[in-house]
């Protein structure tokens, strides 16, 4: 129950990363089973990233692994190792609002790093120990920027990561084709990992690689239409297939007695 009310407070998308200690004990429901597992001394955790529903949201499509965990696990490593005291900004490009653990099974040195953030937020919760993070930005998102924040989300060294000062975001719409934004100025960032496929539409500038492994455009004031260029000629297969497998079927009809 503090979870459904805490995740219903805040709306449009976001993501949780779930952790509990290197035990067997599994993860609070509805996050299903840990995902990886974090080598930190005393502070070792088991964790999973999902939406407030549960369902495993890194990278939708994709496997848990490649850039963007790793990516991850750098900026844990950072905050379980007491070398920062900035972890919600380092974990804010993965769209990380809340960190959720069950009470009793966090190793207490893993907590005490936790503690120790100044962008990350104890809330009080029956049954639950709950992180809210103070520097979270939306998955999909325009971000207000201003120079040198391009020059920051450029690189992937999360002591520099660890510097920014996440800035004011519009979320924006998933559709199922990609996403939709309004007019607005700054810079379109998208939490998934670099695909040069994906493109907004009539922008003069093509994707860049947004703190290592992440997707970002410039957002030029126009209506903000983010799609990926690889899905026609993938529909085109697909249809062609159907058609081949519709032709073999016909041919091997069994004839109607007469």
């Amino acid at each position: 129950p503090a979870w459904t009310v805490l995740s219903g407070a805040f709306e449009g998308p976001l993501r949780v990363l779930w952790i509990t200690g290197d035990r067997t004990d599994g993860l609070p429901p509805p996050a299903g089973d840990p995902q990886r597992r974090l080598e930190a001394g005393e502070a070792t955790i088991r964790y999973a990233l999902t939406d407030r529903q549960g369902a495993s949201a890194l990278d939708t499509g994709r496997p848990f692994a490649g850039p963007g965990p790793e990516h991850l696990e750098l900026a844990l490593e950072e905050v379980l190792g007491g070398t920062t005291r900035h972890g919600g900004a380092l974990l804010s490009p993965f769209g990380i609002r809340f960190i959720v653990a069950e009470r009793g099974v966090l190793p207490s040195a893993a907590r005490e790093a936790f503690d120790a953030q100044v962008d990350v937020d104890l809330v009080p919760a029956t049954g639950f120990v709950i992180y809210r993070n103070s520097a979270a930005i939306p998955p999909a998102a325009i971000l207000e920027t201003e120079p040198p924040d391009p020059e920051i989300m450029g690189v992937g060294d999360p002591s520099t990561i660890a510097m920014w000062r996440p800035v004011p975001a519009v979320p924006l719409e998933r559709v199922s084709e990609g996403w939709n934004g309004p007019r607005r100025a700054g810079t379109v960032f998208l939490s998934t990992e670099y695909d040069a496929q994906w493109e907004v539409q009539g922008a003069s500038a093509g994707p860049e690689v947004a703190f290592g492994w992440a997707t970002s455009f410039r957002a030029e004031g126009d209506l903000v239409r983010v799609r990926h260029e690889g899905r026609l000629p993938a529909r085109i297969q697909l249809a062609l297939l159907a058609l081949l497998w519709l032709a073999a079927l016909w041919g091997t009809r069994k004839p109607v007695p007469r």
